[in-house]
Order: structure tokens, then C-alpha cells, then sequence
């Protein structure tokens, strides 16, 4: 068995949970909580890996990454079933993964819109009212800044990218001069 049909079916389980209690998008926020922890601080995956960690350390750090007293009561049962389980190392999965089918239940576009600056929010609501129109759906767009792309920007709406960006051409340029030769 996979990885990836490991961590969906706990994640689909959670959602089941969460949808019987009501508190659905809670434990989404509480899951997108514990994502942005372990992208910004790989040391936790190396905490939950040690043998000298308690699995109540591990619940209590998890559920701080999950935002503390603040998380709902399913988030903190199913870190604690996970960390029984010991599956704590697929725990950053089952957050994507939740929130994944948590998108797709409620009709929730995910978009990353890079820019080489940062942009007014005038025109990210724009962008952001115009990819609504466009798939009939409400959208939750990141914005972030990368200056290599030089200028322009990139839009990757689920998993179509649009790259507008001074790079993203003059990759294209140099592409075509190599075919040319």
C-alpha cells in the first residue's frame, strides 16, 4: 500500500469525523495550521522522528502546530490516534490530502499567484474575482513574491499554470533558438 492511499483514506476518515461533528472547516484550518508549521519548520519532522519523544510530546507539539487550545476537539482526537498508530511521519500527507478533499467537497479552487514584487490588493482581488467567473467557483489564492521571474507573474490554479513572468519567456526564447538549431 502507498503512501499517498495511506494518508487519503486517513484524511477522507477525518473528514467523515469532522462532517458528523460540524466542525468541517475547522479541522481545515486546523489542517492548513499543521502544513505551514512543517514547511516552515522542517525540525518538527525530525522531533517526531526521535525515539526519545514521548507520543504525548508528539500529541502536544502537533496539536501547537494545530494552533494550540484553539483547535477543535476532532483535530486533537485524530493527532493522538495517528500518533498511537504511529504514523506521525505521514501526518504532513494526511494534512494535504485533507485539505484536498476538502476543497473538492465545497467547491474551493486553490490558487498560487507569483509575482517578482509585491502586488497591490486591488489587483490580486481581480485576479482572484476573474478566476471566479471563469470556473464558476469560490477560489483561495496565496500570494507570493519570487523575484527571479524578473517581472509579470505565474497563476497555477490547481495544477494549470499560466506563466506570464519575464523569465517564464525568456525560457520559451531560448527554448525556440534551440530548436532552431
Amino acid at each position: 500500500m502507498t503512501i499517498g492511499i495511506i494518508s487519503t483514506r486517513y484524511a477522507r476518515a477525518l473528514y467523515s469525523l469532522a462532517f458528523d461533528e460540524g466542525a468541517e472547516e475547522m479541522v481545515y484550518n486546523d489542517m492548513k495550521s499543521i502544513h505551514r508549521q512543517f514547511m516552515s519548520l522542517p525540525e518538527i519532522k525530525r522531533y517526531l522522528s526521535s525515539p526519545i519523544v514521548t507520543k504525548g510530546e508528539k500529541v502536544d507539539i502537533l496539536t501547537v502546530c494545530a494552533g494550540g487550545d484553539g483547535a477543535s476537539e476532532v483535530t486533537k482526537k485524530f493527532l493522538s490516534f495517528v500518533v498511537e498508530r504511529d504514523k506521525e511521519a505521514l501526518l504532513q500527507l494526511m494534512c494535504v490530502a485533507y485539505n484536498r478533499v476538502y476543497r473538492k467537497i465545497n467547491g474551493i479552487l486553490s490558487v498560487k499567484l507569483i509575482s517578482a514584487y509585491k502586488m497591490d490588493d486591488e489587483i490580486i482581488e481581480r485576479i482572484r474575482t476573474g478566476i471566479e467567473r471563469k470556473y464558476h467557483s469560490k477560489v483561495e489564492l496565496e500570494s507570493f513574491i519570487d523575484e527571479s521571474i524578473i517581472g509579470g507573474f505565474i497563476v497555477t490554479v490547481d495544477n494549470n499554470r499560466l506563466d506570464s513572468s519575464v523569465s517564464g519567456e525568456l525560457e520559451k526564447i531560448k527554448k525556440e533558438m534551440l530548436c532552431r538549431n
